[in-house]
């Protein structure tokens, strides 16, 4: 079996957050390095893209709609990705992620509570619960 392109390792694993809006992307990214994660950031799915193949990332944190590239694209573009946590401002149930269902950890709607954000992410770089085991989704 060859190499495993994403870690589990808390420690030595980064989190790639990907969101076109940089006030979220900033934010999303200050939460989850005041938790101390290494925390990288891209603003569409072109640079997630880049990002994945210069870095050992061990969560992802991905926006669905956004320009270039979105988040769909990127889930279908790369075989075998970290955890990847699905989040959107948009409602989540009408958008049809089944093809990707073994790659998503969890699917969120924004905003989330730096909180549950922390704990997800933990959960997601340590092979916790992931979704229908203890959802963080909150309403808008």
């Amino acid at each position: 079996m060859g190499a495993t392109p994403w870690s589990h390792d808390e420690t030595s694993a980064h989190v790639l957050v990907v969101d076109d809006d940089e006030a979220v992307r900033s934010s999303t990214a200050d939460v989850l390095r005041s938790a101390g994660h290494s925390v990288i950031e891209a603003g569409d799915g072109q640079d997630a893209l880049r990002q994945l193949d210069r870095h050992r990332v061990g969560a992802l944190v991905l926006d669905i709609r956004m320009p270039k590239l979105d988040g769909m694209a990127v889930l279908a573009a790369v075989e075998e990705l970290p955890p990847v946590i699905v989040f959107s401002a948009f409602d989540l149930d009408h958008v049809d992620l089944r093809p990707f269902g073994n790659k998503i950890f969890q699917q969120v709607q924004k905003p989330l509570a730096p909180d549950l954000l922390i704990a997800l992410v933990g959960r997601a770089l340590n092979g916790g619960p992931s979704a229908g085991e203890a959802s963080p989704r909150r309403s808008a």
